[in-house]
């Protein structure tokens, strides 16, 4: 299965903000945490295979 995790992240550092089940609903918490923010963090969705490692055939499909 795949699912998509939403991270943010500065100079200073990074958290994970969400994991979706698909690539819209990702990117709108991507997009809201941007806003909220006030654009202090930059996004990152990633598309994972469930349960799989970090790799670096992690794909980044969507940045802010």
């Amino acid at each position: 299965m795949e699912v998509y995790v939403v991270t943010a992240f500065n100079p200073q550092g990074f958290y994970v903000v969400a994991i979706a089940d698909n690539l819209i609903l990702a990117r709108t918490y991507a997009d809201a945490e941007w806003k909220e923010r006030k654009g202090a963090y930059n996004m990152r969705v990633y598309r994972k295979i469930m349960n799989a490692s970090h790799t670096i055939k992690d794909e980044i499909v969507y940045t802010k």
